[in-house]
């Protein structure tokens, strides 16, 4: 066996020296130390630094007995680091407590081995006669009955290790293998040095603090750049793959652990790497941090991929023994029913309006009528009847836009593919809008996903209500929005209906989508209404803004549009 060019003191020292940066790691670890499998790598890491420091202070020392004491020493806490370090492995791999009296069972070898070692039959029990100690301060054993299984205990234990770790390996994948690899790593540097030191190929020095050193070291590398390790069984546990709905697994402080690609849409860069802060990964979407930090479970609503979704979180706590260590945030996209509901709530509104309609504009207008031909009748004066025919008229008006909105105001669940020249130029017929002028400045061709027949409601009620609410006659024009032709709208997909009339002033445009709002003497106030209902009913948007001749111009976005 080789060795090197050290005296025993010298290399006494450099083994009680190299365990001290280790050592140092156990502040560190002892703040996090009801993470899993932490509290047995802080015992690991205090027995082999003992380990060290009696390596040296059998090297070191002069006289038998005390490099007996030093090698006794070695023996009992190379046993309990390598012990640990097993324990270590398997409260990691599957993350539950190894309760203590597992330690004891494992430690009844190593026990019994010391009781031999200290005794005075030990020198025949584990080392037998002829065991001296060499020039260099190292323990010469001759092996007693014992010899064997303290060495073949702790070979047992190492290779327990492995089988652990490697075990896991082999299952799992992305970041939880890269931790693993990390941590067979540093195992495997601490074996080749424990391989090292039995075969005194470095005699006097014994690799083994050294190595460890190393160990630790890496440990403590993929636990920071991995973060938070102890998380990532749990949420992947939790976590299905198949989930669409956004799921986010923290730490407490709010640091990322792991996410699902629903949740990764949702991110500023559209992938969250684990060990950001959630203010981070999400800065765009206050909501979210909210309520993955703050935990709050107020309803969010979202746009994502152009589209507005609507959220319900709800926050489930990650638990290691008594601690919770983690929380698992997930998003439930209710935008279903969430649009029921608001479909729901505009029917009821709808009822409401009809109520107020029957009960109120429809009793006006006949109980006017009604006098009209009572004093006609009285009276003989024919001309009356005409009044009341006009009052008769509006009813038939009103009862006809209740009717539209009754058949108009439910979810479009079916579409077709509606050439917007064609829906556009027959509404205009329909419509019989005399003195005004048709502009259409769509390409030829373009079609739009719609219900045609309530595409073209949209149509008429508008073309109305630039004829109705402008004294002279005006120009109505149909066209698409988008950035060619510099609309308002911010280059949003859609098309517009505007005339050259004299506009809608700000104070009115919040309300006039309203029903029975009206500015027209002899208007329902269910026209733009009905309009609104129809354009919501396809999932699209609605507002008002000025024209581009200074009348009013209605742009409709979120229109699904073929040019």
């Amino acid at each position: 066996m080789g060795g090197l060019a050290l005296s025993p003191d010298l290399a006494g020292s450099l083994m009680t020296v190299s365990v001290l940066p280790a050592v140092l790691l156990v502040g560190y670890l002892w703040r996090i130390r009801e993470r899993p499998g932490i509290r047995w790598f802080i015992i690991s890491i205090g027995a082999t630094g003992g380990w060290g420091i009696a390596a040296g202070v059998e090297r070191i020392a002069d006289g038998r007995l005390l490099t007996l004491a030093g090698d006794h020493v070695v023996v009992f806490l190379s046993t309990v680091a390598v012990v640990t370090w097993f324990l270590f492995a398997v409260e990691f791999v599957h993350q539950r407590r190894v309760p203590w009296p597992t330690f004891g069972a494992l430690m009844v070898v190593p026990f019994v081995i010391q009781v031999a070692l200290w005794s005075d039959l030990g020198h025949n029990l584990v080392y037998a006669p002829g065991t001296t100690v060499s020039d260099s301060g190292l323990l010469q054993p001759v092996a007693g009955p014992l010899y064997p299984v303290s060495v073949g205990y702790g070979a047992l234990i190492a290779v327990a290790v492995v089988s652990v770790l490697v075990g896991e390996w082999l299952t799992v994948s992305g970041q939880r293998r890269r931790q693993l690899t990390l941590l067979l790593f540093g195992w495997l540097v601490l074996s080749v040095g424990g391989v090292f030191t039995i075969a005194d190929t470095f005699a006097p020095l014994d690799p083994t603090p050294i190595a460890f050193t190393v160990t630790a070291s890496v440990f403590t590398y993929a636990l920071n750049r991995y973060q938070f390790l102890q998380l990532n069984v749990a949420g992947h546990e939790t976590i299905l793959d198949t989930l669409t709905d956004p799921v986010i697994v923290s730490a407490t402080d709010g640091t990322i652990v792991e996410t699902n690609a629903a949740a990764d849409r949702l991110s500023t860069d559209g992938t969250v790497p684990a060990g950001v802060s959630v203010g981070d990964a999400f800065v765009d979407r206050p909501s979210v941090v909210r309520c993955v930090r703050d935990g709050r479970d107020d309803a969010i609503e979202l746009v994502v991929d152009g589209e507005t979704r609507h959220y319900r979180p709800a926050r489930l706590p990650i638990q290691y023994g008594r601690n919770v260590i983690g929380v698992l945030t997930f998003l439930r996209d209710v935008t279903t029913e969430s649009r029921r509901e608001q479909q729901l709530q505009r029917q009821n509104d709808r009822l409401d309006q009809f109520a107020n309609v029957v009960s109120h504009d429809l009793r006006n207008p006949l109980h006017v009528a009604d006098s009209t031909l009572a004093l006609a009748a009285d009276s003989g004066d024919t001309g009356r009847i005409a009044d009341a025919r006009t009052h008769l008229s509006r009813m038939e008006e009103m009862i006809h836009d209740l009717l539209v909105m009754a058949r108009n105001g439910q979810t479009v669940d079916e579409t077709t593919a509606v050439t917007l020249e064609d829906a556009a130029a027959e509404a205009w017929a329909h419509a019989d809008i005399a003195d005004c002028e048709f502009e259409y400045t769509v390409p030829s061709g373009t079609r739009v996903d719609a219900d045609r027949d309530r595409l073209l409601h949209v149509f008429e009620n508008l073309y109305r209500n630039a004829a109705d609410h402008n004294d002279s006659p005006v120009t109505v024009r149909v066209g698409a929005l988008g950035d060619h032709d510099g609309a308002t709208d911010g280059g949003r997909a859609g098309l517009f209906v505007e005339d050259t009339g004299t506009g809608i002033p700000d104070e009115q445009r919040d309300e006039i989508f309203e029903r029975g709002v009206t500015t027209s003497d002899g208007g329902t106030g269910f026209g733009l209404s009905i309009v609104r209902d129809i354009v919501e009913a396809h999932g699209w948007e609605i507002r008002v803004t000025d024209g581009s001749d200074g009348g009013a111009r209605f742009e409709i976005t979120g229109v699904d549009i073929d040019h």
